[in-house]
């Protein structure tokens, strides 16, 4: 468990006591208990919530926490927050679907953790305690690109689960993705370039007014391919911003294209890899 500050401040952003230390395998954020999380959402999620992170589908990638469930979770503390309001109830149990009784049990699930107050005497905004505002905070600050949009609430959670647990299988659902996806900051999307077939991926600029810009694209020699190509970054959409971050960085030499192959290599491969036999 995360080692955290028994007087927590809410006006901080949780984990706002950890450390950034480099590592091996680049920076990691640190406790003073020594425990080591590659993200602030994950050190909340695993290091605190004690909750299980979700293994990735490539080779090396770090596991994350589930975003349907975090985002859960962030709604749930978002709607505690408000102040007293006879509707606060009704709109917290609709993230359960108006089960009642399942929306009390999360309710006591973070009693327990500390987040939402047993008591008026704990409570420090609405029913949260100086942790669950906290929380908030943190989660505010670390959304998606998928939802950070959208106000947390029920819609926010199920655009979530259309995006990342609907299993794309027709050129239809391929479609609506990319529509969804369009309003994103960090986005691949599929265009015809002369007679190339080709995908984009555009990415907020830096300067003082932000407008995306094209910061990496590739070609295929037929829209079969690329289609296929396009499917396959669909099932991965959280990773998105990280790779638009390595195609911005590394403007003067590809290097997304490479790192993009190998992990489709990895993925198809009927073994693990053998790093051993690199370079031989």
């Amino acid at each position: 468990m995360i080692a955290v500050p028994h007087d927590i401040e809410p006006m901080l952003a949780w984990g706002y006591w950890l450390r950034i230390e480099p590592m091996a395998n680049g920076t990691r954020l640190v406790d003073e208990a020594g425990g080591s999380w590659t993200t602030l959402r994950s050190a909340f999620w695993s290091g605190r919530l004690n909750l299980p992170l979700r293994p990735s589908p490539d080779h090396g990638v770090e596991p994350q926490p589930d975003e349907v469930s975090i985002e859960l979770l962030h709604s749930f503390l978002a709607s505690a927050v408000v102040m007293p309001d006879p509707r606060k109830w009704e709109r917290t149990a609709e993230l359960f679907r108006r089960e009642w009784q399942m929306a009390e049990a999360y309710r006591l699930f973070l009693v327990g953790l500390g987040m939402v107050a047993a008591d008026k005497a704990q409570a420090c905004a609405g029913e949260l305690t100086a942790e669950g505002v906290s929380a908030l905070r943190m989660l505010d600050a670390t959304r998606p690109d998928r939802v950070r949009h959208v106000r947390p609430c029920q819609r926010s959670v199920d655009l979530l689960i259309d995006i990342e647990r609907s299993p794309i299988v027709d050129e239809a659902q391929l479609e609506r993705l990319e529509r969804i996806a369009a309003g994103w900051d960090y986005h691949f999307a599929r265009r015809d370039i002369g007679t190339s077939s080709s995908i984009i991926l555009l990415a907020p600029t830096d300067g003082p007014v932000s407008v995306r810009k094209t910061v990496w694209s590739i070609s295929f020699p037929d829209p079969a391919r690329r289609d296929a190509f396009y499917a396959w970054l669909c099932t991965r959409v959280d990773r998105w911003p990280e790779w638009a971050k390595i195609a911005k960085e590394y403007v003067a030499v590809d290097q997304l294209t490479p790192y993009l192959l190998s992990l489709m290599t990895e993925a198809i491969a009927p073994w693990p890899a053998d790093t051993t036999m690199r370079g031989r």
